[in-house]
């Protein structure tokens, strides 16, 4: 919530929908989605959308 609001509600829809693309490809092949931000090496989806979640947070 707090990175939503910190960030700007144009900021805020970019995110949301970043992490509604990142989610259906995780889905459909995580493997690449990964690669894509270089974390290939991590097996657990969780860890790759906690990775993305920090990255945009300490942006913000």
């Amino acid at each position: 919530t707090q990175v939503g609001v910190s960030a700007g509600p144009e900021c805020k829809a970019a995110l949301q929908e970043i992490t509604r693309l990142v989610d259906e490809q995780l889905r459909s092949d995580s493997h690449s989605v990964k690669a894509l931000f270089g974390a290939d090496s991590l097996k657990n989806d969780g860890d790759f959308l906690f990775l993305l979640a920090d990255a945009a947070a300490t942006t913000v």
